[in-house]
């Protein structure tokens, strides 16, 4: 009775986690990211089903149950740690995180899934009568589970990339500049706690299945999030999109700062059809996401709010002391896409217009209108001036 009502609770899990993978992978398009977290679901929902059957082996007696039951234990242990390892990955590509593309740090970040791999392995070739058990041993005469004496070395593994990933994510989202990904943030960041406190349970509670709801419910928490993000993050630039942008404006509109004004920036690639015309569109599209990066780096330390707001126009949003304090940002935005910029087949430049709110805009349509003036006074002075013999 005990054991169907463990196997009840672990088969809801897995029927939660095959629908969060099949609702993924409905989606045509499919990022980097995308594929890591479709291979974390994977893994646990393949760790659900080897503690599955590890339950329903245990104490069972036919020809051959304690080789399966060591096998099926093993194979839980096994996955379980690379799940952990994958979902630490996971944070890495979704937030950028230098170790993505840097095999050797992957590697080294590795190293305690390889151990723990290694003493699960080892678990089945040493018995409960040995001076040292490994993570689990199994009774072969009763065909029982027990945990060895280097269980805690299993459990030490999963915290370490589980509180690792935690971290990461939790540091972004008290970022104030990454606002239509602080929701993903926090709730990625919980993915360590709620497992945590699942492990410290089952920990003391050994028949009570507490890890893997644990984990189905952080990721359930974290996939919910991640699927209402899609309609407010840009696709390609990974910044706030046009929608969440309006939100933020309105929500700030008639906000007291003190003396400080609330201004909006609106920033143009120059010729950026020239570069979709002479280079292809790829190339076009790497040169939206150098802005972006540009956008994070100079906007993302002062905690100004930045987003996409369709085909090559950017916005940054900010309380600043006065327009001095302005055309400073537009010259630290500028000079540092000119240093990024540097070995391209053609030049990337930006036009930018802002206006600040202090006249008392009425509007959002007003506040850009405003802005936009400004952008398209600098356009044509760049144009005249470009276009005066040497």
């Amino acid at each position: 009775m005990y054991s169907f009502t463990y196997c009840e609770i672990m088969f809801f899990c897995m029927a939660i986690l095959v629908l969060m993978l099949v609702k993924m992978n409905i989606g045509i398009l499919r990022l980097r990211h995308q594929n890591e977290l479709s291979l974390v679901l994977r893994l646990v929902l393949l760790s659900a089903a080897f503690e599955v059957l590890a339950e329903v082996l245990d104490k069972q007696s036919f020809y051959g149950a304690a080789v399966f039951s060591n096998v099926a234990n093993s194979a839980y242990f096994v996955v379980t740690m690379v799940m952990t390892f994958a979902w630490m990955r996971y944070i890495g590509y979704l937030m950028a995180l230098p170790f993505r593309n840097s095999l050797k740090k992957q590697v080294v970040l590795g190293i305690p899934m390889y151990i723990g791999v290694v003493f699960s392995v080892a678990s089945i070739f040493v018995g409960p009568d040995a001076p040292i058990t490994m993570i689990y041993a199994i009774n072969e005469d009763l065909n029982l589970y027990v945990r060895g004496d280097l269980y805690g070395l299993f459990v030490v593994c999963n915290v370490f990339y589980m509180f690792l990933a935690a971290f990461f994510a939790a540091r972004l989202a008290v970022n104030k500049c990454y606002f239509a990904d602080r929701d993903l943030n926090w709730s990625l960041s919980c993915f360590g706690i709620f497992p945590f406190l699942a492990t410290v349970l089952q920990v003391f509670f050994e028949n009570i299945p507490t890890t893997t709801p644990g984990v189905t419910l952080a990721l359930l928490f974290a996939f919910s999030t991640h699927q209402s993000r899609m309609i407010s993050v840009d696709p390609l630039t990974h910044l706030n999109n046009r929608n969440q942008l309006n939100q933020f404006l309105t929500s700030k509109m008639n906000e007291n700062k003190g003396d400080k004004r609330l201004y909006l920036f609106v920033l143009d690639m120059n010729k950026f059809k020239s570069i979709n015309d002479t280079y292809g569109h790829i190339e076009g599209d790497n040169a939206l996401i150098l802005v972006a990066q540009v956008l994070k780096s100079v906007c993302g330390p002062r905690g100004h709010f930045f987003a996409r707001f369709g085909g090559d126009e950017f916005n940054v949003v900010a309380y600043l002391n006065d327009d001095a304090e302005a055309n400073e940002l537009c010259e630290a935005i500028r000079s540092n896409l000119h240093k990024k910029s540097v070995g391209l087949p053609y030049s990337l430049t930006l036009s930018i217009g802002f206006a600040d709110n202090l006249a008392g805009v009425d509007s959002i349509p007003e506040f850009f209108a405003r802005a936009d003036k400004k952008l398209y006074e600098q356009k044509l002075a760049r144009d005249k001036q470009t276009e005066e013999p040497a």
